[in-house]
């Protein structure tokens, strides 16, 4: 371990915005890799895990550097935690999706009922219509009518 005080200095974060940093003391630790069969452990006895990085789907490794000896059990467990996390998010999202789906599909019957009643009412309209226009026979011809 390398421990060192550093002076202030400027900074400048990922938006481009410059910041003073007060003098502070910087702590490097120095770790070492070993490998188990496919097992790699930092410091001989902290789990190494591998994944996968959400917004670039690099490969990255972390480890959980506390003092438990019981690292990899604390590392697995936080993993499966994690797991289930996402497949309880996935289960939310599935479900929006369905009811999305539902909703899409009970506007679209609604449109199509709406769209054959008008058809209907526009067929009967018309009906009404051809009845007015076409020509009846009047009672009076009828009775004129002599042979």
């Amino acid at each position: 371990m390398t421990e060192f005080s550093r002076r202030g200095h400027f900074r400048v974060n990922a938006d481009g915005t410059r910041f003073w940093v007060s003098p502070h003391v910087v702590d490097h630790q120095h770790y070492s890799l070993t490998v188990v069969g496919k097992d790699y452990f930092v410091d001989e006895n902290k789990f190494l895990l591998k994944e996968i990085c959400k917004h670039c789907y690099q490969t990255i490794y972390y480890a959980y550097l506390n003092k438990d000896k019981n690292g990899k059990k604390a590392a697995v467990e936080t993993r499966r935690r994690k797991l289930r996390q996402i497949e309880e998010k996935q289960k939310v999202r599935q479900a929006k999706a369905e009811r999305r789906k539902k909703k899409i599909e009970e506007e679209q019957r609604v449109q199509q009922a709406k769209a054959e009643r008008r058809e209907e009412s526009l067929h009967s309209v018309k009906s009404f219509v051809d009845r007015r226009s076409t020509p009846r026979a009047s009672n009076d011809a009828v009775w004129q009518r002599t042979d």
